[in-house]
């Protein structure tokens, strides 16, 4: 009798144990201007890269995703809405066990929902929305109509060959690129918000991800009109900040490697294949060979993996393809 007692008493441990690390959290919504069929997805990121975890269809305008996680952990979470291949812009959320996160908006215009949680980064986050919503509605229905553009084209080229082809391509990508200019013109204009709002934010990991967004932007423009303000917020960082993921992302942008010229010596690195076994390029010296870096939040990388196998087979005798995730 004793020695079951134990036993009922170790379960009942066990079983509070489990139940005390690992809980859950909730995300809910309210969906305006939605069409049947779509979705919301969220995703759990680690860097730039985001693993789907939980997802739902949009019913009767409403949706509810219940996650676990561990105890005490916060997660970083990126919420989307999709329809078929078309997707939203990113909407970013902070949780923790116990935590019940609302939102209302509209669908694919997710990075001006409303959202209710008790999270600081939540908070530190919408403070950035302050003063712009306006100008990130208008960014996410430009770039909405211009996937929905790229749609279009993909959809007509199947039917149109020889000029016909060509001259629809020229008419789409005209059009596309018109739409690219306008893009830049708005986020030039959230950029000078952003800017203002940092001179009075603390820095803490949302100043951060703004600070790498800016410093996103300055690569892609060379003559990026905020591109020594920008610096500077960057060299004002502690050395602890620059040397976290977020700051070592932002100085590859603002400073990027100077590229490689034809003559000089291949860098090389400790590279591990999926067996653990470390591995050099110097090791393949004398053949030919294609690095193809990809990650699991690169859909047309995945897309080309067959290729790669088929490369792979033509090529054997001559060629080595090292593929780096």
């Amino acid at each position: 009798m004793v020695k079951q007692r134990i036993v009922m008493l170790l379960t009942l441990c066990l079983w509070v144990g489990i139940c005390l690390a690992q809980q859950s959290f909730v995300v809910e919504g309210e969906v305006d201007d939605y069409r049947q069929g779509m979705m919301v997805r969220l995703y759990r990121m680690e860097g730039d890269v985001g693993s789907s975890i939980a997802w739902d269809t949009i019913q009767d305008g409403r949706f509810r995703l219940e996650v676990p996680v561990d105890s005490g952990k916060v997660v970083e979470l990126d919420l989307l809405t999709t329809e078929g291949t078309l997707y939203s812009s990113s909407l970013f959320l902070w949780a923790t066990a116990g935590t019940h996160i609302k939102t209302k908006g509209k669908a694919l215009m997710n990075e001006t929902w409303l959202v209710e949680s008790d999270m600081p980064q939540q908070q530190s986050y919408l403070a950035f929305r302050k003063g712009r919503e306006m100008l990130m509605d208008k960014r996410q229905r430009l770039m909405l109509e211009n996937k929905r553009l790229k749609q279009e084209f993909s959809r007509l080229r199947s039917s149109l060959s020889g000029e016909e082809l060509l001259a629809t391509r020229d008419l789409f990508k005209g059009k596309s690129d018109s739409l690219d200019r306008l893009v830049d013109a708005v986020t030039l204009k959230e950029d000078s918000i952003v800017l203002q709002i940092m001179e009075t934010h603390p820095v803490d990991r949302i100043y951060l991800m703004q600070l790498k967004s800016l410093a996103l932007g300055v690569k892609l423009m060379p003559n990026h009109p905020y591109r020594d303000a920008i610096i500077q917020h960057y060299e004002a960082l502690t050395a602890a900040d620059k040397q976290s993921d977020l700051g070592q992302a932002i100085q590859a942008y603002l400073y990027p490697p100077v590229e490689v010229k034809e003559g000089e010596e291949m860098a090389d690195a400790d590279l591990y294949d999926l067996e653990g076994q470390l591995h050099h390029l110097s090791e393949l010296k004398g053949r030919y060979l294609l690095l193809d870096f990809w990650s699991m939040g690169c859909g047309p990388c995945i897309a080309a993996l067959p290729e790669m196998g088929e490369l792979h087979q033509q090529y054997a005798d001559r060629l080595t393809i090292v593929s780096v995730s």
